[in-house]
């Protein structure tokens, strides 16, 4: 059975989907991430020795994407730097 997390400092946020079948590279030029299946991806800001604020699961094969948050950060928290990379990048 599926339980809702309730109390916990975990939290999760929708963002907007890549195109299916898509390099996450082509589309987000400040993350860090691995492969974890032929269909899935997780994406990340900082370097292991660093606090990490979130991870970004992707699913490849649909685009979606889902931000977990960590210890009460803020949704948009890496939204601001993402995109100037982004637009520096011509993404």
């Amino acid at each position: 059975m599926l339980h809702e997390l309730t109390n916990t400092s975990i939290k999760c946020a929708e963002l907007s989907k890549f195109p299916e079948n898509a390099n996450p590279y082509s589309h987000d030029a400040y993350h860090m991430g691995e492969s974890i299946g032929t269909n899935a991806h997780i994406m990340f800001p900082n370097h292991d020795s660093e606090y990490c604020p979130y991870v970004i699961v992707i699913n490849t094969v649909t685009g979606e994407r889902i931000k977990v948050l960590f210890d009460n950060v803020k949704a948009d928290y890496g939204n601001g730097i993402t995109a100037i990379i982004n637009a520096a990048n011509g993404i």
